[in-house]
């Protein structure tokens, strides 16, 4: 087996890891939502408050600081005021006094999830760990014996630190009595809800947003963020775009988009461009990105002038 060859294969190895990794984060992660949905009966909650939690991350001489904003939601299990916090949803789309939907489990007071959570958007960024390399792997320029083989020994890499994991668990357990299995362990790790509030607690503690006036007042100074960062991105692009327009289009680069503005239906021509045309193919994408941009003020400005 030649050099070559070899500089070709070891990817394969390393794209067949991260391919494992994403099914298997997946699985863990799809299944807090298919056992509630299977086991639970869904009520109503309200939300009655919010709670603002920044944390500092340290790394390679770097801090990062981080900061969520969580719905404290009210529900009622037999009779009993019931307090929980929901995963970190975007707090823009919601507000103190709003209805959701809640999973609960009878018998099982802290196996409790909002339907709409956190984990559905996981899921569906874990499955970019699962169709990136799958892609990858598809275009490489290997014979496909090796695109199918060598991507399954790729779980190699994962074994030790999993028989680590696994190992360092059992001992955990035995140490302190526990005689659930493995399986029984992590299945409830990921299950319940780490996240109850103590009603008490919830009420003399002033780290909770409770008043409506004071969310709207966050929520407005968010929005009023967006629109200052989308109108300065979109100055700058709003340059960008004329210098390239005026400068690196030709004319009969000019045309096409200017039969484009006549007619809408004349978008053959330009799409014909991309990927041939530099210019054309910037100028294009610099567009794209303005359409984003005004997409995002409008709905800044939108939810800013709701907020007031």
């Amino acid at each position: 087996m030649d050099i070559k060859l070899i500089t070709q294969l070891v990817p394969l190895f390393f794209l067949g890891a991260m391919t494992f990794f994403g099914i298997t984060f997946f699985y863990f992660i799809n299944s807090i939502n298919a056992y509630y949905k299977k086991h639970a009966k869904l009520i109503k909650g309200k939300i009655i408050a919010f709670k603002e939690e920044s944390k500092t991350y340290r790394s390679n001489r770097r801090t990062t600081r981080t900061t969520t904003i969580c719905p404290v939601i009210e529900y009622y299990q037999d009779g009993q005021r019931k307090l929980f916090l929901g995963t970190n949803q975007s707090f823009l789309k919601n507000r103190i006094g709003k209805s959701v939907d809640v999973y609960i489990i009878d018998g099982k007071d802290d196996y409790v999830l909002q339907k709409e959570n956190v984990y559905k958007i996981f899921s569906l960024a874990s499955l970019a760990f699962i169709l990136a390399p799958i892609l990858i792997i598809s275009t490489m320029d290997v014979d496909l014996i090796y695109k199918v083989v060598i991507p399954f020994f790729g779980i190699l890499l994962l074994l030790p630190p999993a028989i680590g994991i696994r190992k360092k668990m059992i001992k955990n357990l035995k140490e302190s009595g526990d005689n659930r299995s493995l399986i029984q362990v992590i299945q409830e790790s990921f299950l319940k809800n780490k996240s109850i509030i103590d009603i008490k607690d919830f009420e003399t503690s002033d780290e909770y947003i409770k008043s409506a006036a004071k969310f709207n007042k966050k929520v407005s100074n968010t929005h009023f963020y967006g629109i200052v960062l989308t109108t300065i991105f979109g100055c700058g692009l709003y340059y960008l775009i004329k210098h390239v327009y005026h400068t690196k289009l030709h004319s009969r680069d000019k045309v096409l988009f200017t039969n484009f503005l006549n007619d809408f239906n004349n978008y053959h021509p330009i799409i014909d461009e991309l990927g041939k045309n530099d210019n054309v193919t910037v100028f294009c994408i610099l567009i794209a990105f303005s359409i984003i941009i005004t997409y995002g003020f409008i709905i800044n400005l939108s939810g800013w002038i709701k907020s007031r």
